[in-house]
């Protein structure tokens, strides 16, 4: 095998594992969306918030990312809650600006299983952490340095946030800053986290 062969087999594998997340969000349904929690209510719920359904089931992948003021930094940690995963870096302007609509959906669902996880996607934990300083947010905040967890996510565009049920299964993407606060919103996550059971 050749250098250039060497090199473009490489290539290719590290293509395809970044990738992996990607194809399996695309891949098409055997049947009718219908994965645990796929009401009507819920579906016109996401559309109104511009939330991206998989169009079948897509397990959530366990990540690694570095902790900051003693967060805990492996998506395991979160099991059996409501996870909002939204990737994000203190250079985004809109990212910045949905924050206070997450730290707020945190503060009021933290008690009741429901946890939001902010990734900084290619940032050393010092830069996280001195923006954490001049904006002391209560939410559990990760450092992403080396991107690979936004990698595993498929994640090229911020923010983007995933909406991971109890059970480990991404129902939700939405790639933009929202309103997470919305009674609406808030109302439906809090239902969503009560359902731990198959």
């Amino acid at each position: 095998m050749t250098r250039w062969q060497g090199v473009a087999v490489a290539a290719a594998f590290a293509l395809f594992a970044t990738a992996t997340m990607v194809l399996r969000w695309v891949q098409p349904a055997d049947g009718p969306n219908s994965f645990a929690g796929a009401q009507a209510e819920a579906a016109d719920l996401f559309q109104k918030f511009l939330i991206e359904r998989p169009r079948a089931p897509v397990q959530a992948e366990p990540f690694d990312a570095v902790p900051l003021r003693g967060a805990l930094p492996k998506l395991t940690d979160h099991a059996g809650r409501y996870i909002l995963l939204n990737f994000w870096a203190t250079w985004c302007e809109p990212c910045k600006k949905e924050m206070p609509e997450l730290e707020a959906l945190y503060e009021e669902l933290k008690a009741r299983n429901v946890v939001v996880l902010a990734v900084s996607m290619e940032e050393t934990a010092d830069k996280v952490g001195k923006f954490l300083e001049k904006h002391p947010y209560k939410m559990p905040v990760l450092a992403d340095p080396d991107g690979k967890v936004a990698r595993l996510y498929g994640v090229d565009s911020i923010p983007l946030t995933y909406l991971i049920t109890p059970l480990g299964v991404i129902e939700g993407r939405a790639l933009g800053p929202r309103s997470w606060n919305d009674p609406a919103l808030r109302a439906y996550f809090a239902e969503a986290a009560t359902k731990t059971k198959r």
